[in-house]
């Protein structure tokens, strides 16, 4: 598989990195964005601690987990990129499920619903990536 066939695998992680970081700014109180930041919403420490400096350095910090974690499903062979970008999708998905356990009164269909497009997503992801896979190995033969 060819390094750029695995951008598709960067896809899942990216999509619910996303959906983790906005789920995280979307639920901090009106006395965080009044600016005082001792006191953010958030169980896992090292966003927390991103939090307590500044809403923009978490936002930054995601991007370059993003950037990072793309490095690694870029660089890795394809079985344990596809298990790295998997277990990032499910860990993003797994936070953003807090998120929306927390804010709804009744979030089981929400859940249900996300996590099937979690499945879908990885699915039709690694999909794309093999059909591109093959694809070129036709085209080169």
């Amino acid at each position: 598989m060819k390094q750029l066939e695995k951008l598709w695998g960067c896809v899942p992680p990216f999509i619910f990195a996303t959906l983790d970081q906005i789920s995280t700014l979307w639920n901090q109180t009106a006395l965080y964005w009044s600016g005082d930041y001792r006191y953010p919403t958030e169980s896992n420490p090292l966003a927390r601690l991103l939090l307590q400096q500044h809403p923009f350095l978490f936002a930054v910090a995601i991007w370059g987990w993003v950037i990072l974690f793309s490095l690694i499903i870029f660089l890795l062979p394809r079985r344990f990129a596809v298990a790295v970008s998997i277990a990032i999708t499910l860990a993003h998905a797994s936070a953003t499920a807090t998120w929306i356990a927390q804010t709804f009164e009744s979030p089981y269909g929400i859940l249900a619903a996300m996590f099937l497009a979690c499945g879908i997503v990885v699915v039709v992801a690694w999909e794309k990536a093999h059909g591109a896979a093959n694809q070129s190995k036709q085209t080169s033969s």
